[in-house]
């Protein structure tokens, strides 16, 4: 199933922005930067009772999501919007959907949960959505990034180097890299339950479509960039459920710890 895609950005990661002096004598200054689009938070949800699958992005200019109902397979695509911690979501009526169908909810931050209500034709029911792969004290991060602007073309600003916050500390910094300034995915992308980051690093002229990848590792507590991931162009789609990435009719399945290639694209049936 293919995953979709300014508000307050609330979830694991608020960026916060302050100077840094990193330079050497043969570098400039790098000054803090706010993301075009901010950072979009990829959360991979499943109702308490295992009757709903729930994938939602947060943090975005424009919510959105798809709930999947398992027993019927009646799948729901819904947009909405952000107000603080309060998602208001809609699934509208078309040629397919003669009603309309409205998702209300709270996000927990802490445990990565959503309680909520969903409204249908017939009835209101409450539901409580929980991470797809649970993880007890999950970290949370904060991220500053910094970067520098083109002299000669003002809308031009590149990431340089980025802070990881926790508790009011730098845990570590990222650096060593060339990113647009965007927008970067928060999101699970190796499928252990935590949540990775995905820069934007193609040319902002030809929109070249490539990504560099920051796979949180919970055992060093650090971010180690992915060089497999890193070197696929595309914007992946995610399959949670069945561990596996999209790139094109590229598809790469997590295993024991490890990506496998397999052929596509009959393991996405």
């Amino acid at each position: 199933m293919k995953k979709i895609i300014p508000f307050v950005l609330l979830f694991s990661i608020l960026p916060i922005h302050a100077r840094t002096n990193t330079a050497t004598p043969n570098s400039p200054i790098l000054e803090p930067m706010k993301l075009e689009r901010g950072v979009t938070v990829e959360r991979d949800l499943i109702s308490k009772d295992g009757r709903y699958l729930f994938w939602v992005n947060t943090g975005t200019w424009r919510v959105n999501g798809i709930m999947l109902n398992r027993a019927n397979n009646h799948q729901l695509n819904f947009i909405g919007t952000q107000k603080g911690y309060n998602l208001t979501l809609k699934s509208p009526s078309n040629a397919q959907q003669a009603d309309e169908f409205i998702f209300t909810g709270t996000l927990n931050l802490p445990n990565n949960r959503i309680d909520g209500v969903l409204t249908t034709p017939n009835k209101q029911q409450a539901i409580t959505f929980e991470p797809y792969i649970p993880i007890k004290n999950r970290p949370q991060f904060q991220f500053k990034f910094f970067g520098v602007t083109d002299p000669n073309a003002s809308y031009i600003r590149t990431i340089k180097q980025i802070q990881v916050i926790s508790q009011g500390k730098v845990v570590q910094t990222l650096s060593g890299f060339e990113a647009r300034d965007y927008e970067a995915i928060y999101a699970d992308y190796n499928f252990d339950g935590y949540f990775d980051l995905r820069l934007d690093i193609g040319e902002q002229a030809t929109l070249d479509s490539r990504h560099q990848y920051w796979l949180y590792n919970p055992t060093s507590g650090k971010f180690v960039r992915d060089e497999l991931l890193s070197s696929m162009t595309g914007s992946p789609s995610r399959y949670p459920e069945k561990n596996i990435l999209r790139f094109n009719n590229t598809l790469l399945e997590m295993r024991n710890g490890k990506w496998y290639d397999l052929p596509c694209c009959a393991a996405l049936n």
